[in-house]
């Protein structure tokens, strides 16, 4: 077997035979292998890392699955399980050990469901980990080919992604064949308007993580490629991969480029130096004037689609030309001459600073095509605005501001909306961070001259940036005030106070997404922290941590410790610059909870292992086997158990999915499933009161309770309308509050919760029977269902968003107040109430506290809420009403005023005859049975300034 470490050490004194041998060794070109071979293994892999970042539930936990299969295989059939002797490692162990206890929170997980999915990406990782330690050739050849599929990988998915956001043409046929699989990628590709693509795989910064490292990939090939052929292909890779990472702009993921390749350069050989330091200035120079051409083609299909494919190929054809003719012939005469390097160097520090500075100062006339919209930002203090527009034909108008708490829940204030066809006039905040202007043009192409804005400052809006792409000109405009990164702060404050409810094993994989809900502070979506450290606090808690700081330590540890040895130093500026980004772009972004970037970070990890890790030692070879028996039987044995596991899993789904046929069936799959056994536990309670087997219904209960020690961010309700089903209302109410608590910040579990309620105990429903059963003693539900309504309040006036609910929650609550208003809970009264109230302002609903009710809008005016309900207005106060019914019958809008008279009242837009009395104006209308839930809408205009005691809309019962 061939060792493990290339033969390219410093060289010794005996002669030059050995100095050739490191020459050989240190140019040796990856074509040992077959290229059909090559090309077989890079369509597999771009295969399986497709289907690995698909990000659908049943792909991903297959792919987990058949990546299991083969790693079991590798495990028990290859006859290079010897090498496993070779590669007892700090590094080895660190991976190994993290992937198990991954597989090991499956088991504790507050949600085993979401752990399965999170942890099927690293089964496909430990898969990718050990096949490229057990296939790979331990020299220089074999190093330069793993390379080479990565980077072409990285390549493929770079075209892909461009032409997704561009003509199409490739992407349909890439999205028509993983449509067998998934639809998942009919929805990826997209560019958002004017700023970047975001990858086929739907996300520009996970995107960028990823092709990161294949250009980094792309620069080592091309550095040490030696023959025409391997430059061509190399200076391909880089090019395409170079454009196609810029025009994702992830600006977390270009900061720590940046550092990868300060570190690529200084852990580079001195003699090498130069030439990468040459090969990357002229890489960024030309993918930045190729930026430039892509755009025009970037959101646009046929023909000018094809200009941003185009742009790819130019690139390439330029560098590889460009580079043959000036860096050999410059990097030699810098190395003769220093100080013509440094010279270099400050004059391009010179261009590029001032560049820099002249893009962000120049300012030309700004073209818009039709309906195309820009936003543009200033920072400004607060204070009165004019703006000033000149433009060849008018302009829509959006002017927004953002505080600091707007920019945390992705918020604004509108300031502005029209045209400039009039004087613009607003006023900013004083605690404005940033104000946005959106440039709309009104149906035709137009040229926007010049934009200024006098006031609390004057100043000049930028209008235009001749010397950026536009996707850097766009993305900068918040550069300042970047409501993404200020929203992270939460995602990673959230993360951390999970891992404070388990500091030590955490709450398993998937963890974060199951519980966040319960401490948010604002509601938000996602499924991770942005941030890989605190994500592995909150998942796996302080033993994961330990585990995946060990992987950093031993993959920085093993790569000082090759250089000091002078051990495979063709590898180390590469793999240095790649565990900067793979580690570092793990602090802002989720790229680690991706499989494709988890694919290509274990790819990595085992290079290091193989050229870089240096093995533990153990004394005898009889031990070293020993060692490697039991590495190989404890992998065998973990990944035969997830084989088994997941099988187990995704029969169940088939199974259900094609159809229970009875109870006794839905049991055998909570038997087999290990990790989604509680959605089949629900679907037993659910239709377990239609049966009449009480063996049936005492196998419910059992369901039931044990649900109920789930914290889960979805069950909640279903298992209240479960005990209500039952009878067992006291429960459902102990339900409601223990969900409610779990997911406070979720306004989908408090409106889906009091449906449930509205559902039992309204007669006016589809229980009719059971409710009028129920409000025979209305006390205890009247204040059950307020006493959650207090838990919203409480919430609000504690959070820093508001839930509001849906007009038919608002009608049922607005019954129940109006109930407990007159602290008279006679049989009698309850029914009435119930039946005929459909609103009435002073017992109205009013969850964001405002002293206004939700169910109420202002379109025009203003209006503030009094003491007892009363609501004051100001002269031409226009407000709107949704309000909601269920009965057929003659229901009458009344506003109780002093000045009626004058009043105008018009539903669902429109106008109708307004009857007055001495301190009311009313209307009457005919209403049918609303089984669609339809909303009324009233408008009610008011002409003077006035105070409105009350407004009511109600039946009588016939």
């Amino acid at each position: 077997m061939a060792k493990k470490y290339s033969s390219n050490k410093k060289p010794s004194s005996t002669g030059n035979q050995t100095t050739d041998a490191v020459k050989t060794a240190e140019t040796a070109e990856p074509s040992s292998l077959p290229v059909r071979y090559g090309i077989i293994i890079t369509i597999s892999f771009i295969f399986l890392l497709t289907l690995a970042g698909s990000m659908d539930s049943i792909i991903e936990k297959w792919t987990g699955l058949a990546t299991a299969v083969i790693l079991l295989l590798i495990l028990l059939i290859s006859k290079r399980t010897s090498v496993l002797k070779e590669y007892i490692t700090p590094l080895f162990y660190s991976i190994i050990a993290y992937i198990i206890w991954g597989g090991i929170s499956t088991f504790y997980a507050a949600s085993s469901k979401f752990a399965i999915f999170e942890f099927s990406k690293l089964l496909v990782a430990l898969c990718v980990y050990i096949a490229v330690l057990f296939f790979t050739s331990p020299d220089q050849s074999g190093f330069k080919r793993v390379s080479l599929i990565l980077a072409s990988t990285g390549c493929f998915f770079g075209i892909i992604s461009v032409d997704a956001a561009s003509s199409g043409i490739l992407s349909k046929v890439f999205k028509s064949f993983f449509s067998v699989f998934t639809d998942n990628f009919m929805y990826y590709g997209a560019f958002e308007q004017g700023i970047r693509i975001t990858g086929i795989f739907g996300n520009p910064n996970t995107y960028a993580g990823f092709m990161a490292l294949a250009v980094i990939l792309s620069l080592y090939l091309m550095i040490s490629a030696t023959d025409k052929k391997n430059v061509m292909i190399a200076s391909s890779l880089l090019a395409i991969n170079a454009l196609s990472y810029l025009l994702a702009f992830s600006m977390g993921s270009l900061f720590m480029f940046l550092i990868a390749c300060l570190i690529m350069i200084a852990t580079t050989e001195k003699g090498k130096r130069i030439s990468l330091f040459l090969l990357m200035i002229e890489t960024a120079i030309l993918t930045f004037i190729f930026a430039f051409v892509s755009m025009i083609g970037l959101g646009n299909s046929g023909i000018i689609g094809l200009t941003s494919l185009l742009a790819l190929v130019l690139n390439a054809f330029t560098l590889y030309h460009l580079d043959y003719r000036l860096r050999p012939a410059l990097s030699r005469k810098m190395n003769e001459n220093i100080r013509l390097l440094y010279s270099t160097v400050i004059v391009i520090i010179i261009i590029v600073t001032g560049y820099t500075a002249a893009s962000l100062m120049i300012s030309n006339e700004m073209s818009l095509n039709s309906n195309e919209n820009v936003t543009r930002a200033i920072y400004v203090p607060g204070g009165e605005y004019t703006l000033t527009i000149e433009s060849s034909a008018p302009v829509t108008l959006n002017i927004q501001s953002q505080n600091e708490y707007d920019l945390i829940r992705h918020t604004s204030t509108i300031l502005y909306k029209g045209t400039n066809k009039q004087p613009i006039s607003f006023a900013v905040p004083d605690d404005s961070k940033i104000v946005q202007i959106q440039f709309v043009s009104m149906g035709e192409a137009t040229e926007i001259f010049s934009a200024e804005y006098s006031g609390a400052e004057n100043g000049k809006v930028h209008l235009d940036y001749p010397l950026l792409p536009d996707i850097i000109a766009n993305r900068i405009q918040n550069l300042f005030a970047n409501e993404n990164l200020v929203q992270r702060t939460m995602f990673f404050k959230d993360g951390m106070e999970l891992f404070s409810k388990s500091p030590i094993i955490g709450r398993g994989l998937g963890g974060f997404e199951n519980g966040v809900y319960s401490v948010q502070d604002f509601y938000y979506e996602t499924k991770y922290t942005h941030n890989h450290y605190i994500q592995v606090l909150s998942d796996l808690g302080i033993v994961g941590f330990i585990l995946f700081m060990s992987i950093l330590v031993s993959s920085v540890a093993s790569i000082i410790k090759a250089k000091r040895k002078s051990r495979s130093l063709f590898a180390i500026p590469m793999l240095s610059a790649c565990i900067i980004q793979i580690f570092g772009q793990a602090l802002t972004d989720a790229v680690w909870s991706t499989g494709v970037f988890l694919g290509f970070s274990a790819a990595i990890l085992a290079l290091i292992t193989v050229f870089c890790a240096e093995p533990l030692k153990i004394k005898g070879s009889f031990n070293r086997e020993y060692v490697r028996i039991a590495e190989k039987t404890a992998l065998a044995v973990f990944t035969g158990l997830f084989v088994l596991l997941l099988s187990g899993n995704l029969y169940a789904q088939a199974h259900a999915r094609a159809g229970v046929k009875d109870f006794d069936d839905i049991k055998r799959l909570i038997l087999l499933d290990r990790f989604e056994y509680n959605d089949y536990k629900l679907s037993y309670i659910k239709n377990a009161p239609m049966s009449d087997s009480e063996d049936v219904l005492q196998q419910a209960q059992i369901y039931s309770d044990q649900l109920l020690k789930v914290e889960s961010n979805s069950l909640a309700p279903y298992i209240v309308d479960y005990k209500f089903k039952v009878y067992h209302d006291s429960d459902a109410f102990d339900v409601a509050k223990q969900g409610l608590q779990n997911n406070r910040s979720n306004p989908n579990m408090w409106i889906r919760m009091f449906d449930v309620f509205e559902a039992h105990i309204d007669p006016v429903g589809p229980n009719v029977d059971d409710a009028a059963d129920r409000l025979r003693s209305p006390e205890f539900y009247i204040k059950s269902v307020l006493e959650l309504y207090d838990m919203l309040l409480e919430r609000n006036k504690n959070s820093l968003d508001d839930i509001l609910l849906t007009p038919s929650n608002n009608a049922f609550i607005g019954k129940c107040l109006e109930i407990e208003a007159t602290h008279l809970y006679s049989v009698d009264w309850v029914f009435t109430a119930l039946m005929t109230y459909a609103f009435d302002s002073v017992c109205a609903v009013d969850a964001n506290l405002d002293g206004l009710p939700d169910s109420m809008n202002i379109a025009k005016g203003s209006a503030k809420g009094k003491e007892h309900g009363v609501i004051s207005v100001t002269d031409n106060t226009v407000l709107d009403f949704n309000l909601y019914h269920k009965l057929r019958g003659k229901y009458t809008f009344n506003i109780e005023t002093p000045t009626p008279q004058g009043i105008k009242i018009a539903y669902n837009g429109q106008e109708l005859d307004v009857n007055y009395t001495k301190d009311e104006a009313y209307v009457v209308i005919d209403l049918q049975n609303n089984s669609d839930q339809l909303i009324s809408k009233f408008s009610v205009t008011l002409p003077y300034a006035t105070e409105l005691e009350a407004i009511t809309f109600i039946t009588k019962l016939e």
